[in-house]
């Protein structure tokens, strides 16, 4: 199938902010997540940014955008028309949530009801999503339940990853939110390996013979060409990628989108766990430092003979190092807690590269089953 642009930024973009919405929503609800205004705003109008942008970019891809509404009122029939509205939907509990959390943050029993809502919703949509592809038998590749395992566990992967950042300021160091991104890019990744496994067994495919019904008296194939070049058909459900390529780009997407994002979460971690250490050290190495001061304070006022200053100024000395000390601590608690900053921040950039390879490639890779009446062996 041709990778159209339009539909690959709206599944990794909404995909991306309806996982960071679906974690926000339950982290705040059960308690994990601080009911900080700042953070509310953040979190909340960057997950809302990545799912409007999405939609909006899906429109491109209608014949008529303008019709869009349209395409909202095939829902008994059509999972496209139920992620709309399933799409739609999510925007009343966000609402709900944002608001509550922005504005009414000492009363939060009244809006944390709102984040398992709008997570549930957000399952539904990416659900949909997958399903827009898994219900088409006329692609075999696409036509199993590991195509939405795969947007589901991609789409939690993204949003934590990009939890793992927005809530450094509040919690520089959280195993939990490590540990969440982490437990995301394995679930992506196997979901991913088990849906590339179908795509290459033939479960499912279908072949000239088994189209045609003449199996039985032998191979098939075609008499003649039914056009002289490459149609619009051609081009749009049989999309050619060589078999090498789609290789390299499957070990692309194993580095970036999962491998390399996972190890720079651990460094983040690791980083960020030497920060919380040093930062606990600084304060007993402050007071340590102020009682040397103050001895040696007292020694200078105190001193008569010459051996007493001599003790005075050894004092002064030792005071001036321990403050020197208390001084490197708070330092290595900030450089290291810009390391983790920095690492994590990192690990969006490969992630986000690979998440576009591995969504190009889905569509790239997939054929529909009419390319068998255009000379290819299968489908």
């Amino acid at each position: 199938m041709h990778p159209a642009y339009s539909v690959i930024f709206f599944t990794t973009a909404s995909g991306t902010g309806y996982g960071l919405l679906g974690l926000l929503g339950i982290l705040v609800a059960s308690g994990h997540l601080p009911a900080d205004p700042v953070l509310g705003l953040v979190g909340l109008g960057l997950a809302m940014a990545l799912i409007t942008g999405g939609l909006l970019s899906s429109m491109a891809h209608l014949g008529h955008p303008e019709r869009f509404l349209r395409a909202l009122t095939q829902w008994r029939s059509s999972w496209l028309s139920r992620e709309g509205v399933a799409s739609i939907l999510t925007y009343g509990p966000l609402a709900w949530l944002g608001i509550g959390w922005v504005f009414f943050a000492d009363a939060p029993e009244a809006w944390r009801l709102a984040g398992p809502i709008a997570a549930v919703l957000c399952l539904i949509t990416v659900w949909c999503t997958g399903m827009i592809y898994a219900s088409l038998p006329t692609v075999p590749q696409w036509h199993t339940v590991r195509t939405n395992w795969a947007y589901v566990a991609l789409a939690v992967a993204g949003g934590a990853l990009l939890l793992n950042v927005l809530r450094l300021p509040w919690a520089p160091f959280e195993p939990l939110f490590a540990i969440m991104a982490i437990v995301g890019l394995a679930l992506g990744w196997m979901a991913k390996e088990s849906y590339w496994r179908h795509a290459d067994s033939g479960t499912g495919r279908i072949t000239a013979e088994s189209a045609t019904g003449l199996g039985a008296l032998g191979k098939v194939r075609l008499f003649e060409s039914p056009h002289t070049q490459s149609s619009y058909l051609m081009q749009e459900m049989g999309y050619r990628l060589a078999r090498r390529h789609a290789t390299r780009l499957r070990t692309l997407v194993r580095v970036l989108l999962f491998a390399v994002p996972a190890i720079l979460v651990v460094v983040a971690a690791l980083f960020a766990n030497a920060a919380s250490g040093a930062a606990d050290r600084a304060p007993g190495l402050d007071q340590a430092a102020a009682q040397q001061r103050s001895a040696a304070l007292e020694l200078v006022a105190t001193a008569q003979t010459k051996e007493e200053e001599d003790r005075a100024a050894l004092a002064v000395v030792m005071a001036d190092a321990a403050e020197s000390a208390a001084a490197a601590e708070h330092a290595s608690a900030a450089n290291l807690r810009m390391l983790g900053i920095i690492a994590a921040l990192l690990a969006l950039f490969p992630a986000g590269l690979g998440l576009i390879v591995e969504r190009w490639l889905f569509f790239a890779e997939a054929k529909h089953v009419v390319t068998l009446y255009y000379g290819a062996e299968r489908a």
